[in-house]
């Protein structure tokens, strides 16, 4: 078996957008470290991004990224600029050169709303976790 370093996991889960981090993490099993019917991991302190804390996933800042306008442009178009508030040939950029960030800083509850509003009309957006320090920026 191949040597893995704590760094290289690190860096992969990093890079990994939230729904994907979340699916992983709800694969895991309970992990018994000697407390009554062991511990699951989605209750423990996440130590990913940064030293141990108390604060879960859903407490961190998201970044929201359009990936894809999909075969509606003219609608994602209209999102973008709705969103961000920005000009037509401003919102007509960021849907030609995607990937990228349309919201920064963002609770995850906020995250997942924009995210089902560019997924109704045919766009893929991805979230991230936002770096602040040890966390992805």
């Amino acid at each position: 078996m191949a040597d893995i370093t704590r760094e290289q996991v690190l860096a992969y889960l990093k890079q990994l957008p939230i729904d994907e981090l979340e699916k992983l993490l709800a694969e895991v099993p309970s992990i018994d470290v000697g407390y009554p019917n062991g511990v699951r991991l989605d209750s423990m302190p996440i130590p990913i991004y940064g030293a141990m804390s108390t604060v879960s996933y859903n407490d961190f800042d998201h970044d929201v990224f359009l990936v894809e306008a999909g075969p509606n442009r003219v609608l994602c178009l209209k999102e973008v600029r709705t969103l961000m508030g920005i000009s037509l040939s401003e919102s007509k950029l960021i849907i030609d050169t995607v990937p990228q960030r349309l919201e920064t800083r963002v609770p995850i509850d906020e995250a997942r709303q924009i995210r089902s509003r560019f997924e109704s009309i045919g766009a893929q957006v991805e979230i991230h976790l936002t770096e602040d320090g040890s966390r992805r920026d």
